[in-house]
């Protein structure tokens, strides 16, 4: 009871007279007050503002990587009429046959289309971008084949869709197993 009266009572606002009359120990307590509660407030705020200020943060960055890629980096094709062959491998059923086309495509997979019939080519979608699952009119077991595109004798980097053609390039399609 001791404690009470001396250290909280002259702390609280005091009726005098009709009203509350706040004496020099209550100001500073109840101010004190005021400002750990809006400390505490505020802390919270700003720890909220930070994690969405870091989700707007990451999602700005992933959009400007994006633009940067898509703008300096990504394939671009190189427009007019070209001159390319195509190769088209099968082992297992004895298929080893070379086309030239003249074609205005810009990406291997418009040239793809275009002579699908020539070709006897089959694509699947995805998310992810455009399949070869048929060439040759020979469709490949997707559990257990593919046809790997090797571009000037090199493994492709990209699928059909994003590997431009070049004059006097040879695009080759073989059939591997996993």
């Amino acid at each position: 009871m001791r404690l009470f009266y001396k250290c909280i009572l002259p702390t609280m606002p005091r009726w005098y007279g009709g009203s509350f009359i706040l004496t020099p120990y209550t100001c500073w307590y109840w101010e004190l007050f005021i400002l750990k509660s809006f400390k505490k407030l505020l802390e919270g705020w700003i720890k909220m503002n930070k994690k969405i200020g870091l989700i707007i943060l990451v999602v700005l960055l992933a959009a400007a990587g994006l633009g940067i890629y898509n703008y300096y980096l990504a394939p671009e094709g190189v427009e007019g009429a070209k001159i390319v062959s195509l190769e088209i491998v099968i082992e297992d059923e004895g298929i080893d046959e070379d086309f030239e086309f003249n074609t205005d495509a810009e990406f291997l997979l418009g040239l793809l289309e275009e002579e699908a019939e020539t070709l006897g080519a089959g694509f699947e979608s995805f998310d992810f971008g455009t399949m070869v699952v048929e060439l040759m009119d020979y469709e490949a077991d997707g559990n257990q084949e593919y046809f790997h595109l090797m571009v000037n004798g090199e493994d492709a980097e990209r699928g059909p869709g994003e590997v431009p053609l070049e004059d006097e390039s040879n695009y080759r399609f073989e059939l591997r197993g996993y």
